[in-house]
């Protein structure tokens, strides 16, 4: 099961160990809220809104290449 690890350190302080797969995992786990209908409004745009900062944080690194 390897993968690549990458070491980050957090905002909060901890330093530690993220794979693609878990970055991936939080991902599908933001647009799965977004788009689940249980949550109200408010709730899935909080999601939608960290899946747009992702995004922009990502074509701003991919387009300065």
């Amino acid at each position: 099961m390897g993968g690549t690890y990458v070491s980050y350190y957090s905002y909060a302080g901890a330093s530690g160990l993220i794979t693609n797969e878990d970055v991936l995992q939080y991902i599908k786990f933001l647009k799965r809220e977004a788009n689940n209908p249980r949550n109200d409004g408010w709730v899935k745009k909080g999601y939608l809104d960290k899946l747009i900062e992702l995004r922009d944080e990502l074509n701003i690194e991919i387009h300065s290449k």
